[in-house]
């Protein structure tokens, strides 16, 4: 008796020791992968999208794994970099290009128009001449100017991020199934169960981007008609670069709708300026707080409150690409919750 309570003892203690090395392995292992987490969370959710095209391909080259990983890796860098590259391209062109406008632009005829304008439209007596805006406006593009150029000098530490993201893709394309297997095989739930949490969280994933793809396409052909209506410059070239924008959290396609706010105003078509701003906040941005939280929750079947509310808490604790992993740990945790009722509720409730 005395030797079986020792060896009760025994047991207990190594299987403490061992718990508490595999937390701390665990910790450990988290802040070594957390700065390229997101990145590799990212070539996950490609992986779940671009697996159709894998299966084909892997067809078509008569089941040669890794040739077809290749081939939707790159697909998938190509579809990720083109946008990306020719939305930074145009932005800082015309960034540079209107701080060089400013910086000889004399500001003192806009503003005298300008004032004038309100002053006969509103009735308010104005003194905006004598207001330095040259010197405000050539600080702010100075500031773009001088740190654009520090966003994008990191170039080792994006290449590697690249490099992280194509080699996680093509590894969870080619060996997804085996991962998957290892999961089921270590998760303590059913086989079932597993399964109806991955499937979960592949109709999630399709549903969020599918909904921020959607919500792109719309806000663009909103900004193109807006950008037509209110005599705005190439309007379908800007539309475009909005719907690009419309991915940015927190900022959106006002990244390009204000400057053109801006542009027209100082060009004295004020009341184009006006109109467009209204259009800009009152048609295109409530498209995204409105119409998104909807086409995503209809798609995972939530509430759009609460994807509304995943969206800006995943931004405000994940970061910028928190608009999809919000979502994302929304959907599980009601996938978890809804085995807890079906599983586990009588038995905690029993107990």
């Amino acid at each position: 008796m005395i030797k079986s309570n020792n060896n009760n003892t025994q047991r207990y203690i190594q299987a403490i020791t061992f718990l508490a090395f595999l937390v701390g392995t665990l910790v450990l292992t988290y802040f070594v992968f957390r700065p390229y987490l997101a990145v590799v969370v990212l070539g996950t959710i490609f992986a779940i999208l671009f697996r159709p095209v894998y299966n084909k391909l892997l067809r078509l080259f008569r089941g040669h794994e890794s040739l077809a990983a290749l081939v939707v890796a790159i697909l998938a860098l190509v579809v990720l970099a083109v946008p990306l590259a020719l939305f930074v391209t145009v932005v800082s062109r015309e960034i540079v290009g209107t701080y060089r406008f400013f910086a000889d632009y004399d500001l003192s005829g806009a503003l005298t128009k300008l004032q004038m304008w309100i002053q006969d439209f509103f009735g308010v007596d104005t003194e905006l001449a004598s207001i330095d805006f040259e010197e405000y406006i050539r600080s702010v593009f100075g500031f773009l100017v001088a740190n654009i150029l520090g966003i994008f000098s990191n170039i080792a530490d994006f290449l590697l991020k690249i490099i992280i993201f194509i080699m996680t893709l093509f590894y969870l394309l080619r060996d997804g199934r085996k991962l998957k297997e290892y999961l089921v095989l270590l998760s303590p739930m059913s086989d079932r169960y597993d399964e109806e949490v991955m499937k979960r969280l592949v109709a999630s994933v399709k549903s969020i981007i599918g909904g921020n793809i959607v919500i792109a396409i719309i806000q663009g052909v909103l900004a193109i008609v807006g950008f037509s209506i209110f005599n705005v410059p190439d309007p379908v070239i800007w539309g475009s670069l909005a719907a690009l924008a419309s991915f940015i959290p927190m900022v959106g396609t006002s990244l390009i709708t204000i400057p053109s706010v801006i542009y027209l105003a100082l060009s004295g078509q004020v009341g184009l300026a006006i109109g467009l701003l209204i259009w800009a906040s009152m048609v295109i941005g409530l498209v995204d707080n409105l119409l998104a939280p909807k086409i995503i929750g209809r798609g995972i079947k939530v509430n759009s409150l609460l994807v509304l509310l995943s969206i800006f808490g995943g931004i405000a604790f994940f970061g910028p690409l928190g608009f999809l992993f919000g979502p994302l740990v929304l959907s599980l945790f009601l996938a978890f919750l809804g085995i807890y009722q079906k599983e586990f509720r009588n038995y905690v409730i029993g107990s």
